[in-house]
């Protein structure tokens, strides 16, 4: 998912913070980190945890 891909006649406001708030999304709860094989979020639920 990339902004750049997007015409900039479809850009809004409303698209522009989906588009973005997606990306975070992803970032943060999808994509697996190559070195522990697991997201960025499980990462922290692993030290945050007692």
């Amino acid at each position: 998912m990339n902004i750049y891909t997007y015409k900039v006649k479809k850009l809004h406001h409303s698209n522009i913070y989906k588009i973005i708030s997606d990306y975070i999304e992803f970032y943060n709860y999808v994509r697996p980190c190559l070195k522990h094989k697991k997201t960025p979020h499980e990462i922290r639920m692993e030290k945050a945890s007692f």
